[in-house]
Order: structure tokens, then sequence, then C-alpha cells
């Protein structure tokens, strides 16, 4: 099962509360290729960043499907309202006070005899999509890390390798730069893309590691 397949077989409510966010990371981790070139670690990080969004799509999902059965015989809370919630549920993240209080003016235009009621109702199905949301998001964010913080040292070494022309090098010295702030913080890849965030980085050309210094050994095999 591909990890796009994790996502898309979330259809209905049994399927969405047996659903493990873990599954979905532990997936795409298996799918993901091993880099060598700097187009390859480009390329990774846009396959990582689709990964995003494609939870995206799945939280507006599991958000509609639980208002179709909360809802069920209430309708203070309209279809078209119930789309809206859906699609917009990801901008309540921290925030599900303020959708609180639009689903109670809502029901309550509507002539809800319990508009709280039916707010609690949407608030309740929110929480429990932006939770899985959440765990979704993060497991991708902490593969992210781990495969940019593996990466982090090869970059390095080609970018301190004295047998590469300058301008190489300097690439790879922003590509090892870029790697290691995703390792520590990897909700860099949420915003721009890899492209635009390596041209951020000033142009540096790293000093190569210094000679081993030849042992004693190294020195009677000249002789």
């Amino acid at each position: 099962m591909t990890a796009s397949r994790v996502l898309d077989q979330v259809q209905s409510l049994a399927q969405v509360e047996a659903f493990e966010p873990r599954v979905y990371a532990e997936q795409l981790a298996a799918e993901i290729a091993p880099v060598e070139t700097r187009e390859d670690i480009a390329a990774r990080d846009d396959v990582l960043r689709d990964a995003i969004a494609r939870i995206e799509e799945t939280a507006t999902r599991i958000m509609r499907i639980r208002l179709e059965h909360a809802l069920v015989g209430d309708s203070s809370i309209s279809v078209p309202t119930r789309k809206v919630f859906s699609h917009t549920v990801a901008s309540y993240a921290g925030r599900v006070d303020l959708l609180r209080n639009r689903a109670h003016d809502i029901a309550e235009r509507a002539g809800s005899h319990d508009p709280a009621a039916a707010a609690r109702i949407v608030v309740d199905a929110a929480e429990a999509t932006l939770a899985q949301r959440a765990e979704l998001i993060r497991g991708v964010l902490d593969l992210a890390a781990r495969l940019a913080a593996d990466v982090a040292p090869n970059a390095d070494a080609k970018a301190r390798d004295r047998r590469e022309a300058e301008a190489p090098r300097q690439q790879w010295s922003a590509v090892r730069g870029e790697l290691e702030e995703i390792a520590v913080r990897p909700e860099r890849i949420l915003g721009k893309t890899f492209a635009v965030r390596l041209a951020s980085w000033e142009s540096l050309l790293d000093e190569p590691p210094p000679e081993k210094e030849p042992s004693l050994a190294d020195l009677l095999e000249l002789d």
C-alpha cells in the first residue's frame, strides 16, 4: 500500500475512527529513495511538501465525514456551511473558540432550539480532525528532520572537497546549511520551496578538512 493510498482509503466514519496517522509517515519513509545529488535533495523536499498537502486534503474529508454523521437530523448547520467548515478546518487550529462562536451564531440564526449544542458538535468534530491532522503532519516533519540529519554530513564533505571547483562547493555549503536547519526546525519545509530557501543562504566556501599528518609508518613507507 502506498502512502497516498493510506490517506485515500479513509472514506467512512469507521475508517476515520480506526485511522492510525503513524502508518502514513512509515509508508512515506519506505517510499523515499536515497539521495546523492543536490537535485535529488530538492526533489525529496518536494515529495515531503506534497505529503503535507495531501494531509490537508485528507483533513477536509475527515471533517466532512464527521459532520455528516454528527449532524444527522440537525438542519441548523446547513450542508453548504458544513462544506465551508470542512474546507477551512485547518484555519481553526489553536482557535476553536472562533469556530464555536461562528457555529453558534449560524445555528441560532437558523432557528436551532439549542445552538450551543450544535456548536459543540461542530467543535468536537474539528478538535478530533485537527488532532489527527497534527499527528499526520508531525510524522512527516519528524521524517524530514531525520532524513536531513542523515544527509547533512555528506553535503558538508562535498562542500569541503578541495578536488571540486569553488561553485559546486559553495552550492553544497548552502545545501548543508539548509539541511542542518531542517534537522532542527523541519517546519521550514512548510513554507517556501527548497530552491527559494537555498537562494537565501550566503555564498560561502568552506575550508577543507586539515590534511592528516603522516604517521611514522607512513614516513617509513616513503623511505
